[in-house]
């Protein structure tokens, strides 16, 4: 069971970093704007970016359903770290299947980062406040297990820093400005916050045994 979630868990950590094949495949809109105008249908290969978010949800959330039956039994802080990397895992899915809110001409749309929020990007940021509650729930859990001191100290400060690279993108975004390579940071950063989950479930069934807390 712990080999097969931590396979399910990191290949769809790293099916999350498909938007990376867009230097390759369409470079001139990954460079431009959003990674998610990638998946505009009328965009070269955005089949390919669609179906890597799909599978990628898909991996988390049977990554999470397999947490799901290891850890019993269950208090609050595993629930709600389920529930986070579970909402991930779905919204990142439900995203790439809805349209992206896009004008007449697609291809000028394409290449603008001015796009108006739709969905699309709602359900994105659904999945990224998912990914903030796994997050924050991972270090109290390495706050209150027999984790080493070096680990909920590197957990606490890559979560400040992955809250400050949304938190920076959100404002670039809302003022117009060019928030291109900052989404890049985030997304880097967001994949690896999808790498300890599945990486520390043993270790976390095995030490953390505080009930309801």
């Amino acid at each position: 069971m712990n080999r097969l979630i931590i396979s399910f868990g990191l290949c769809g950590a790293l099916l999350y970093n498909n938007w990376l094949l867009g230097y390759w495949l369409n470079s001139r809109v990954t460079i431009g704007s959003l990674a998610s105008d990638l998946q505009i249908h009328s965009q070269p290969y955005s089949w390919i970016f669609i179906l890597g978010d799909i599978l990628s949800g898909l991996m988390i959330a049977i990554t999470a359903y397999l947490i799901y039956r290891l850890w019993q039994p269950y208090d609050r802080l595993k629930l709600y770290l389920l529930i986070g990397y579970l909402c991930f895992g779905v919204f990142t899915a439900a995203a790439a299947i809805m349209p992206i809110h896009c004008g007449a001409n697609s291809v000028q749309c394409a290449l603008s980062s001015n796009q108006t929020f739709g969905i699309h990007d709602i359900v994105g940021a659904l999945a990224s406040f998912g990914q903030f509650i796994s997050l924050i729930t991972l270090w109290r859990l390495s706050v209150n297990i027999k984790k080493p001191s070096w680990f909920k100290w590197l957990m606490l400060g890559f979560l400040l820093l992955w809250s400050l690279a949304g938190i920076v993108f959100l404002i670039l975004t809302f003022q117009r400005l060019d928030e291109v390579a900052m989404q890049h940071v985030f997304l880097i950063f967001t994949f690896l916050g999808l790498v300890p989950i599945p990486l520390s479930v043993r270790f976390i069934k095995a030490n953390h045994q505080l009930g309801s807390v």
